[in-house]
This record gives C-alpha cells, sequence and structure tokens, in this order.
C-alpha cells in the first residue's frame, strides 16, 4: 500500500513543479516523489561520481531558479510596457491571450548545438 502526503504549497510554488514536472513530460505527483526522495539515494551516497554529479545538480537547479526569476521580472515589465502602450482594455487582453497560446504551444526541440530543430 502506498502512503499518502499533503503538502501546502503558494501558487507560485505549485506553478514552478507544473513546469517542472511539464519539462520533464512527467506527472507532478512523480515529480514531486523523484524530488523528495531520489531512487537509490542511500547505495549512492558514497560514491564520489555521484555526490559530485548531485552538486553539479543542485547547482544548475538553483542557477535555473535564479533565470527563471530574472524571466519572470522581465515578463511583468513587458506586460506593463504593453498594458500602458496599448489603445484600450481590448487590444490589451487580445495581446494576452496570443502570448499566451504562444506559450502553450509546444517548444521545438534544440538539436544540440543550441540551435532551434
Amino acid at each position: 500500500m502506498k502512503s499518502r502526503i499533503e503538502v501546502y504549497l503558494t501558487d507560485d510554488e505549485i506553478n514552478h513543479l507544473k513546469r517542472e514536472a511539464a519539462r520533464r513530460q512527467i506527472s507532478i505527483s512523480r515529480y514531486a516523489k523523484e524530488r523528495l526522495a531520489p531512487a537509490g539515494q542511500d547505495e549512492k551516497a558514497n560514491d564520489p561520481a555521484e555526490r559530485l554529479a548531485a552538486t553539479v545538480r543542485k547547482m544548475l537547479a538553483e542557477r535555473a531558479d535564479g533565470l527563471a526569476e530574472n524571466l519572470r521580472t522581465v515578463v511583468v515589465m513587458l506586460d506593463q510596457l504593453v498594458r500602458l502602450s496599448t489603445p484600450d482594455e481590448q487590444h490589451y487582453r487580445a495581446w494576452q491571450r496570443t502570448v499566451e497560446e504562444m506559450l502553450r504551444r509546444p517548444a521545438p526541440h534544440a538539436n544540440g548545438n543550441g540551435a532551434r530543430a
């Protein structure tokens, strides 16, 4: 039998979980489980290569969080600029819908050198 754990999250925290799970193409539950209890954690704890890999993963995750925060700031600034430069609320809402639709489309995959395929 599987145990159930309840967690209280802010909207920002749940949105972060949703984005990360979607990026990895797994469910939110699976993503949270992997983050809480990585498979084979005890066996790999003494392996120097695994410790180094874990350190690098943690560093990259922290860096990604910082970049995501910067991106959110730029998005808010852009949104405010568009709001101030559109002639009325109807045009502004149309722009918002267009941006939301664009962001919901699956991103093309990179081909290894950073270019989009």
